[in-house]
């Protein structure tokens, strides 16, 4: 794939930004044009989001325009072929991935048992997992939207404030649709009240078959990512704890650390799920990472 990358710089003003980014072999095949308008989310730096998105046209193979309006738009306009919804949603997708320590569920029952004794409602049963591995409870999928009522209190609400981490959150796993339950994670956060690792930390993901049958996830991680990657593994090591690989507020998998801390930056995701849910998720993951981005406006033209 031949690429190549033009920069103009034009002040009338104001600073107005002109990106082309050219990829050869998808030329022949472009039969109409967008055109978007687009704002990343409040506080993101548009200079780093106009890199990220280069990034993203140049791993679809496209030709593209980006012109900086003013500090918080830019204006995008791409030779495209096929679904233009698609190509939007491609372009657009914020699916991101994190990583987190989890919490250990030791006080799962008495944490209940208190939710249980403060609301005097016995018509719902929890099967919280004690000591062991790293679920915090399981649940019927049915009893879900009565869970999350009940997290969304406040700890001091509900007298709880010794049993709540605040520096923590509950997340859902994957659904079970053998027994129609599910599990819930308490995973750790950071100070600013993100997950340990997340953002713009994948370089490269791959599809993958466990010796077990069950389809994996290879990661690369970008070198500053890889070393918080090995300091977390390495402390999941040593204290004997689960790390959760946590995609949209979902925890896909959560193993532990069996041979000390990961160095390298390369790792793999072994969850519960499907072959194709594992090689869209590779998909997703290679078109790197991208902040919450609002569609101003969308036009759609034919090519002369």
């Amino acid at each position: 794939m031949a690429m190549k990358i033009k920069l103009l710089l034009v002040y009338c003003g104001v600073l107005v930004m002109f990106v082309f980014i050219s990829c050869t072999n998808s030329l022949k095949k472009a039969d109409k044009k967008v055109v978007l308008v687009l704002q990343p989310e409040e506080q993101f730096p548009l200079t780093h989001f106009m890199e990220l998105l280069q990034q993203r046209i140049s791993r679809l193979e496209l030709e593209a325009n980006l012109e900086v309006i003013d500090e918080k738009t830019l204006k995008l306009k791409c030779a495209i072929s096929g679904d233009p919804n698609l190509f939007k949603e491609k372009l657009t997708a914020n699916k991101t991935i994190g990583f987190s320590e989890i919490i250990s569920p030791s006080y799962s029952y008495s944490f209940w048992n208190q939710i249980i004794d403060s609301i005097h409602d016995n018509a719902y049963q929890f099967a919280p997992n004690g000591l062991d591995g790293a679920v915090f409870l399981t649940s019927k999928l049915s009893d879900t939207a009565y869970i999350n009522t009940i997290l969304k209190e406040p700890a001091s609400v509900m007298g709880l404030e010794t049993l709540i981490d605040s520096n923590s959150k509950f997340l859902w796993g994957l659904e079970d649709k053998v027994t129609n339950s599910i599990p819930l994670y308490m995973v750790k956060l950071n100070k600013d009240g993100a997950l340990g690792l997340e953002g713009d930390i994948i370089k490269q993901a791959s599809f993958g078959e466990h010796f077990s049958g069950n389809a994996l996830v290879n990661v690369t991680f970008k070198e500053k990512a890889s070393l918080s990657w090995e300091q977390m593994t390495g402390e999941a090591y040593r204290e004997g704890t689960f790390i959760a690989v946590v995609v949209n507020d979902r925890v896909l998998s959560a193993p532990g650390v069996s041979s000390g801390p990961i160095v390298g930056g390369k790792t793999q995701i072994l969850g519960d799920f499907s072959e194709e849910q594992a090689e869209a998720l590779v998909a997703q993951l290679n078109l790197g990472y991208l902040p919450p981005v609002n569609v101003m406006s969308y036009q759609v033209e034919p090519l002369p």
